[in-house]
């Protein structure tokens, strides 16, 4: 870089002192600073010292005109490993002012869509999606301000009309459902809620979507004691426009895969791991006892409960939660279903002759917006004869 953009910026450098174990920054927070640690050592991600310079996600944050409401988030945590640091820290501000005075010395830095993609790809499903759709979706994304206190955001058994990041502010997350007191109750700044609605959107990519959006789980507000809030916005009718624009970026194996010559319900069986090698008789068998049910924006099955049934997903997408984690489940992937206890009590039931009690759910199953699933109960499935099980 030019010495005369060096020399402006080093008038604002100023100095800072850590102790041991002190963190200079945490991954997956905004970057407010660069950090220069002058002396003293600091570990990125508790990788062998070599942190000298932090906060170059700000460079790409250069060239953003919505300063100073949104600022890149960190890419990794770094922490002080010796007795103590001293270290020069350069002010965002500051930084933006050095920008506005030299910005052609800034042109090759990155645009205001690479900082909207770091905080895109804090969701997983984004981070599996190809670049040029996070490019589109980048461009849909809306800031959006909130000032007074208890504000809904999003209600709770409402249409969830969009997802959202929050990059100032607090927002409270509540929920009439017991089932969700081990989930966050806050969303703060880098935080993120609502991606139920991209897990819905792209499993009906290659349909027509349903009539109504589904609904959302919690209900989004502002806190009392965080003040004004401000989200960047994801509206359910531009995902699903651009998701529209780019169905070929997504996989098209949204049903499971059939076979002519048998029924779609042996074929949703045999997709089953601990079932595929199973006497194709012994799963005909099964077969009879299975049933359709379509489950709507309710769960289908509930943590800590008695497995009385398992699933076979149809279509639609089903959220999983387990303690503070959560994961999807969704047609034409494998797994798809639910109850791989169940049908392991029932082997050892019949190779035992004990029959053991139903095993309690460690997750709870959530149907978002419309699932049709194929039910199968336990008491159902303890009555079919295993016989010579392994074909």
């Amino acid at each position: 870089m030019d010495k005369q953009v060096l020399k402006a910026m080093s008038h604002y450098l100023s100095p800072v002192s850590y102790k041991r174990d002190d963190y200079i920054v945490r991954e997956n927070q905004p970057v407010s600073r660069m950090f220069f640690v002058t002396r003293g050592e600091a570990t990125k991600n508790e990788n062998p010292p070599e942190a000298n310079f932090i906060g170059e996600e700000l460079l790409e944050w250069v060239l953003d005109k919505s300063f100073p409401t949104i600022l890149p988030l960190s890419t990794c945590t770094v922490r002080v490993v010796s007795n103590d640091a001293e270290v020069l820290i350069l002010e965002a501000r500051m930084l933006k002012n050095v920008v506005s005075k030299f910005m052609k010395y800034f042109s090759n830095f990155a645009s205001l869509s690479d900082i909207r993609l770091t905080w895109l790809k804090k969701v997983e499903i984004f981070e599996q999606m190809d670049e040029q759709v996070l490019e589109a979706i980048c461009k849909c994304l809306k800031h959006m301000n909130f000032n007074v206190a208890k504000r809904h955001i999003l209600q709770e058994k409402k249409p969830l009309k969009m997802m959202f990041f929050v990059i100032r502010g607090v927002v409270l997350i509540e929920s009439d459902s017991a089932l969700e007191v081990n989930v966050k109750n806050t969303c703060e700044i880098g935080s993120f809620y609502g991606e139920e609605l991209v897990h819905w959107v792209t499993t009906w990519v290659h349909k027509s979507f349903p009539a109504k959006l589904p609904l959302s789980p919690g209900s989004a507000l502002c806190s009392v004691r965080g003040g004004p809030v401000e989200i960047l916005a994801l509206k359910a009718d531009d995902l699903k426009s651009v998701v529209s624009e780019f169905r070929s970026k997504f996989s098209t194996e949204t049903t499971l895969p059939t076979d002519s010559d048998q029924p779609r319900e042996l074929t949703i069986l045999k997709n089953v791991e601990i079932l595929k090698t199973m006497n194709e008789e012994v799963l005909k068998e099964v077969c009879k006892h299975l049933t359709e049910k379509t489950y709507k924006d309710e769960y289908i099955i509930m943590k800590d409960k008695q497995m009385e049934m398992m699933f076979f997903i149809i279509s639609g997408v089903v959220s999983v939660t387990k303690e503070s984690s959560k994961h999807y489940l969704r047609e034409g992937e494998r797994p798809n279903h639910s109850g791989d206890e169940l049908i392991q009590r029932w082997v050892r039931s019949k190779s035992t002759g004990v029959s053991a009690e139903l095993p309690t759910s460690p997750s709870s199953f959530w149907a978002i917006g419309e699932v049709e699933v194929l039910i199968l109960k336990a008491e159902d499935l303890a009555s079919v004869q295993l016989g010579d099980r392994i074909g």
